[in-house]
């Protein structure tokens, strides 16, 4: 019942999100008077954080990991709850101030609770496997090891606020926040989903090079930092480190690859058709993540993309949107918890990749050719809303389908 609900109030804030990157969109070729774009960037950008990643992974590692029948289950129903006033409070608060402090206050509340949940999660895990632990738990234990350090960028940046410390450190620790996001809690907790999906359907994959794949992931981790800091031109060891971090994913992603190669048939018949669609499109997204981070550590590839957010943005919503978005649907449809129908799907799949597209365009067009497209912000705009309504009218006809016999709507089945 709870994770039902659960669903609903993550579905409710994705769609938040998506409109809200729409309207951000809309923003940049018409002024709105009394809108503040930079205020509601932020509302976009911890909405579809915390409201929706955040909520959808909750959700996948409760559903994995904590048996329906344990004794303590019922406390993440609450704590779940209070994630949501969190979320709320940023929804308001963020568009009207910006970082001030109710807005800075429930981002720190939300950081607290986070902490709650390692506590909860890696206490109860010890109840739960008295022996050996799965890999898949593994995966999910470091990925919140990485969420709570992700917590380090916005207390430093309230520290460099506060003392309006001078350079680049604003702009770093909001990149340590981002790196151990993106790198860290959002890609571990994926795969803790996906190796936990393959334990329980009883389907071996190769226990070597995936446990290789997990230590590669975790030991490079950190240093892959290092990446995000090479638009200071920093001395050479921390190029260095940028490109051994960079090569270690690489490798990590080949032997990714090794430990469900032999078990694709299996995995696929685990799925539907369209979740199997979805689940391959992700990794897809994550192996030209990985790709692009190597390239990214060359010099003049590091200052372009500092120069032009452009390619920074393009590189986050790959991650974002096109491997952890696309693989928490494919998922929700395997354990039937929200299905993202194929049409509405194919939908939102064009206005992502055709956005993205757009955006990596355009400033390669103004390098290459000085090439400006006409009416760009628009175009991007109206490809944008392609996402909000592809989760809205997934919505709509599964909502209310048909009345009683008092004229009162019914939920269907």
């Amino acid at each position: 019942m709870y994770r039902k609900l659960w669903m609903k109030i993550t579905i409710l804030f994705l769609l938040t999100a998506t409109f809200l990157g729409a309207f951000l969109r809309y923003l940049q070729f018409s002024y709105i008077e009394g809108i503040n774009f930079k205020n509601l960037l932020h509302a976009h950008s911890h909405v579809a954080f915390m409201g929706w990643i955040f909520n959808a992974l909750f959700i996948g590692l409760v559903y994995s990991f904590i048996p329906k029948d344990f004794e303590g289950a019922k406390k993440y129903h609450k704590l779940f709850l209070a994630f949501q006033v969190s979320v709320l409070g940023m929804l308001v608060t963020f568009p009207i101030q910006g970082y001030g402090a109710a807005s800075i206050a429930f981002s720190t509340l939300h950081i607290v609770f986070s902490v709650v949940l390692a506590v909860f999660f890696v206490r109860d895990q010890k109840k739960i496997f008295k022996g050996p632990k799965p890999l898949s738990l593994w995966f999910a234990l470091a990925g919140i090891g990485f969420l709570l350090l992700s917590s380090f960028g916005p207390f430093a940046l309230g520290y460099i606020m506060a003392t309006k410390m001078a350079g680049p450190f604003n702009q770093l620790a909001i990149y340590f926040y981002l790196h151990f996001q993106y790198d860290g809690w959002f890609t571990f907790a994926v795969f803790a989903l996906f190796y936990c999906m393959l334990e329980k359907e009883k389907i071996a994959f190769a226990n070597k090079p995936a446990r290789i794949f997990f230590f590669l992931m975790l030991l490079s981790c950190i240093p892959a930092y290092a990446e995000s800091t090479l638009w200071t031109q920093p001395p050479l060891w921390v190029y260095g480190t940028a490109v051994a971090a960079a090569l270690a994913q690489l490798t990590g992603l080949g032997y990714f690859i090794a430990s469900v190669k032999k078990v694709l048939p299996q995995i696929k018949a685990a799925l539907s058709g369209w979740a199997w669609f979805l689940l391959l499109f992700a990794f897809a997204c994550f192996a030209f993540k990985t790709v692009v981070q190597l390239f990214g550590t060359i010099p003049f590839v590091a200052d372009l993309t500092h120069t032009y957010r452009a390619f920074l943005l393009f590189y986050l919503h790959t991650i974002f949107l096109g491997f952890v978005s696309v693989f928490l649907f494919a998922w929700f449809s395997k354990y039937n918890l929200y299905t993202l129908r194929p049409l509405q799907g194919k939908v939102f799949l064009a206005g992502f990749v055709v956005s993205q597209l757009l955006i990596v365009a355009q400033p390669l067009l103004v390098l290459l050719f000085r090439y400006v497209i006409p009416d760009y912000q628009l175009i991007l705009f109206a490809v944008s809303l392609l996402m909000p309504l592809a989760f809205l009218f997934n919505e709509v006809p599964v909502l209310y389908r048909r009345k009683d016999s008092e004229g009162l709507l019914l939920k269907s089945s």
